[in-house]
């Protein structure tokens, strides 16, 4: 999926609807929709899945994302058809961020703090 749409979207798209590339990078985005939508109607616990699937499914979306407005601009619709999966990409995002910032709170306040060593007086 990555690679596919880092190079048809410097092509513009030329060549990529409705070949195999095209219908794999669907069904590869499908996976994560799917899971989006079960964490977004608490079918599925959301910690567990954001704990699961950690940054994978943000690099994922960031690399999906071209392919999905292209689609969007294809089949002339306003509406993301992986929404879930963007929702999905931007609450782990927002999650993880707020985990890195309290470890580094933790570790900041946990750290001991360098000490300088005294200087002797000088002597008159």
């Amino acid at each position: 999926m990555r690679d596919a749409v880092k190079k048809y979207s410097t092509l513009n798209w030329v060549g990529f609807d409705d070949t195999l590339e095209d219908y794999e990078a669907r069904n590869f985005a499908y996976t994560y929709e799917l899971i989006g939508q079960l964490a977004r109607e608490n079918v599925v616990d959301l910690d567990m899945v954001r704990n699961a699937l950690q940054y994978l499914v943000v690099f994922d979306w960031d690399a999906f994302a071209p392919l999905s407005k292209h689609l969007m601009e294809r089949y002339k619709v306003k509406v993301n058809a992986w929404g879930n999966f963007q929702w999905l990409a931007e609450e782990t995002r927002k999650h993880l961020k707020r985990k890195e910032a309290l470890a580094k709170a933790e570790f900041q306040a946990t750290t001991p703090k360098p000490t300088t060593p005294r200087q002797p007086s000088p002597r008159p």
